[in-house]
């Protein structure tokens, strides 16, 4: 009998215990950087402040912007700061919905797509995914110019500009519209995409523009060499 009136009483300390703990968890605002003028994109029911910072949600650009052309991007947010119940975040990442790059993808057309780390002007690292489609079938030593040239032209573009600016720049098409006036002269371009940009992992290391036009020339001087040894081939069969 006693032992049933004290299991009687620990559950209903524990049913108080959660009723209070229940009582004392408050809506937090969830705030969108300047990007997306400070809109409100969602809220979140936490006992404290401190379990919201760092937590990251994702959301549909469409649903960002009210625009039908954002319908195929998703962009992750992290939490960057709780104050005044509201969860102010930063943009982490942007990235393409895989069905989206299935349909833009067309036989007698090449793809090139390449994965490297690139820092902006305030050291942060950011892993970029581009995504390039031709016109038509290409050489391979143009493609290999044509991926060359593009991971160039973003590296040199970010060592510019700040993080936040470089994003904004992606989000809006910016970038993208700046790597295809780069590489268009290379090979006219049908699609010219950032797949996906996002924060690198610890350990990931950059490339630098000057590297990679380091390696643009080698591979210039062996196809000029190549050229010629073709030309004097030709020749001696004249």
């Amino acid at each position: 009998m006693a032992e049933d009136q004290e299991k009687h009483l620990l559950e209903k300390k524990r049913a108080q215990l959660a009723l209070e703990k229940k009582r004392k968890k408050a809506w937090f605002q969830i705030v969108a950087p300047k990007l997306f003028r400070e809109q409100i994109i969602g809220e979140s029911l936490v006992g404290e402040a401190g379990e919201l910072k760092d937590r990251c949600i994702t959301s549909n650009l469409m649903a960002l912007t009210n625009d039908m052309k954002g319908q195929n991007i998703n962009i992750t947010f992290r939490l960057k700061e709780v104050k005044n119940n509201r969860a102010y975040a930063e943009v982490v990442g942007y990235k393409m919905i895989p069905t989206t790059i299935r349909r833009i993808v067309r036989r007698g057309k090449d793809k090139i797509d390449d994965s490297f780390v690139c820092k902006t002007s305030d050291g942060i690292n950011v892993r970029i995914k581009i995504l390039l489609i031709t016109r038509g079938d290409t050489k391979g030593s143009v493609i290999r110019k044509l991926r060359k040239s593009s991971i160039n032209a973003i590296c040199a573009y970010a060592k510019k500009t700040t993080y936040e600016n470089f994003m904004s720049d992606i989000v809006t098409y910016r970038l993208q519209r700046f790597l295809r006036d780069s590489v268009n002269k290379i090979y006219p371009l049908k699609n010219c995409e950032i797949r996906q940009a996002k924060i690198a992992g610890p350990g990931e290391k950059a490339i630098f523009a000057e590297e990679i036009k380091g390696e643009l020339k080698k591979e210039d001087a062996i196809e000029e060499a190549e050229e010629e040894k073709t030309e004097d081939i030709e020749q001696e069969l004249k």
